[in-house]
């Protein structure tokens, strides 16, 4: 058993191997087949398939694992009140605009 890095990956053998995002965090079985590829497991089926990495190779990933993440980020993008992309996050709080003016009096001891 294996453990699924936060970034998706399964390491082996010092090398690390992508699996899709929605496994991250959790544990899975690898399998090296007779072909030099290593098999990913969940419960029950292959999520993940590569060819054993050999020398300087660090580490492989599938352009898909991580598309399905991208893609539901960017539905959940969306334009904030100043145009600037946001997640969903609440409005801003209203507030109050007034004059510097009305700080020196409060600074005096004065009522506003």
């Amino acid at each position: 058993m294996r453990e699924v890095s936060r970034d998706c990956f399964v390491s082996y053998q010092g090398k690390k191997y992508s699996v899709p995002f929605r496994y991250a965090g959790q544990k899975v079985k690898i399998k090296i087949t007779l072909d030099r590829e290593i098999e990913i497991y969940d419960e029950q089926e292959c999520m993940a398939k590569h060819p054993i990495l050999t020398g300087k190779a660090q580490m492989i990933a599938k352009k898909e694992h991580n598309e399905e993440l991208q893609n539901k980020e960017k539905g959940q993008e969306k334009k904030n009140h100043n145009g600037l992309a946001t997640h969903d996050s609440p409005p801003a709080p209203e507030v109050e605009i007034r004059p510097l003016a009305a700080y020196a009096v409060l600074e005096e001891g004065d009522p506003v």
